[in-house]
């Protein structure tokens, strides 16, 4: 299965050449140890409570059809419910087990919306860019490349007003781990998204602006000095926009951001600004046509028209359904544990006039309630794990997260459909139970 989802991925457009998967002993031996390991730490209550069993109580149980869990949460709510809390420590281990895969889809739901709103932000807040340019078909956003001749070709054009370049890039050290580096001319428009709240704007190649959160991770204000690749740049200033991509990093001149990077000439993106909005989509055609090397797209489409996010998304959505799909397993074997358990019961149950269809729609429900519960815990598990992420210095203002009720809507109602399909069958089998046979059932 590994090998498969591995192969999938060197599938997908765009990703495929840097994700090419090559498969050792080493990596099979990791995983069958992993495995074990899992087996050890996933067996040892089971067979802690097993070998804690006393003889006479053993000797006692019925099965589970027997006796109803006492305490005030089997008095409250539906059949539906006692069934599952009869099993308490089974339920709350299925719970977290398909929790688990919802708070996945929660977070990397929250972190995709994150940083689409972050991206939208840099595109449609530098400046008052209407349009945004980058290379086309470039497979990491951070190496897009737009030569500035074709900065100027567009700067020539009848209906544009303004552009501003900007090149992006990423400077990791000992201390930092991911900042991010702007380069922009200090005269260009884009400049006046960049609200100081402290110091003054760039003079001199060897000064640099720091963002509010780049400020605060690194203990950094106006006259205090960075090292960029040995490099020395004196910190004149500190700018505040909302957007954590450009907060979390720095800005260099465009001459010195592309010294620093080995990128002579080169922007990443270009932001243009139209002389009429109305005229935006039509110098959007404009640029396309004439600049197959480049893409062009509102500023607010921006984010969605990426190679970035759209193999992020698709790749994310995978990690999440593999991960409902190991609930749902999960659901489904617990299910059928407690069908074993309640043969008898079921058996009297339709000894006494329970239809097939009753029987079938009570074990739907308890998968279903199963999977709402583990869906409710497993999106506030979820919304805790980003909370946590964001806290990681140097890399938390990249990955704030985003919510809406579209998030939490759809990773409930996949849970649901996920509760569906791993409880139909568990409910047939149920359904079809003959009372006479159910009833003999040890």
């Amino acid at each position: 299965l590994g090998i498969g989802l591995s192969e999938l991925a060197a599938a997908a457009p765009g990703v495929g050449a840097m994700m090419e998967g090559s498969y050792s002993a080493d990596v099979m031996i990791q995983g069958l140890v992993t495995a074990l390991l899992l087996g050890v730490v996933g067996g040892a209550y089971p067979a802690w409570v097993a070998a804690n069993l006393q003889p006479v109580e053993a000797l006692r149980y019925e099965g589970g059809g027997a006796g109803e869990a006492k305490g005030w949460l089997t008095r409250v709510g539906s059949q539906s419910f006692r069934n599952l809390w009869r099993r308490r420590t089974r339920t709350l281990i299925s719970a977290t087990g398909i929790g688990i895969g919802v708070a996945t889809l929660v977070a990397l739901g929250g972190m995709i919306a994150g940083m689409t709103a972050s991206l939208n932000g840099l595109a449609g807040s530098s400046g008052t860019g209407n349009i945004t340019v980058m290379q086309r078909d470039v497979a990491d956003m951070s190496m897009s490349t737009v030569d500035e001749r074709i900065v100027a070709q567009i700067q020539a054009m009848p209906q544009v007003k303004s552009v501003s370049p900007m090149l992006m890039g990423f400077v990791m050290t000992s201390d930092m781990p991911m900042f991010i580096i702007l380069g922009l001319d200090p005269n260009s428009d884009a400049m006046s998204h960049y609200q100081l709240s402290e110091g003054r704007q760039i003079r001199r190649p060897n000064e640099m602006l720091v963002g509010k959160s780049a400020a605060e991770t690194y203990n950094l204000s106006p006259g205090d000095t960075l090292t960029l690749y040995e490099n020395r740049y004196k910190v004149v200033g500190v700018y505040e926009t909302g957007v954590g991509y450009e907060d979390g990093g720095g800005i260099l001149a465009l001459r010195e951001a592309q010294r620093l990077l080995n990128r002579p000439r080169a922007a990443s993106f270009v932001f243009v600004d139209v002389k009429n909005p109305q005229d935006a989509d039509v110098v959007v055609a404009t640029i396309d046509r004439r600049f197959p090397d480049v893409r062009a797209s509102l500023s607010s489409e921006f984010a969605q028209n990426t190679d970035d996010m759209q193999n992020g998304e698709a790749m994310m959505d995978a990690i999440g359904f593999l991960a409902l799909f190991v609930g749902g397993i999960v659901v489904a074997n617990t299910m059928m544990m407690s069908i074993y358990e309640r043969t008898r019961e079921i058996g009297t149950l339709r000894a006494l006039g329970w239809r097939k269809r009753r029987i079938l729609s009570q074990i739907l429900e308890e998968s279903l309630l199963l999977c709402l519960l583990s869906a409710i815990i497993g999106s506030f598990i979820g919304i805790l794990l980003m909370q946590l992420v964001t806290t990681i210095p140097g890399v938390g203002s990249f990955l704030a997260a985003e919510w809406s009720v579209g998030i939490f809507a759809r990773a409930i109602i996949l849970t649901l459909i996920i509760g569906l399909i791993a409880g139909a069958y568990p409910a047939w089998r149920a359904s079809r139970l003959q009372p006479v046979e159910a009833l003999r059932y040890e």
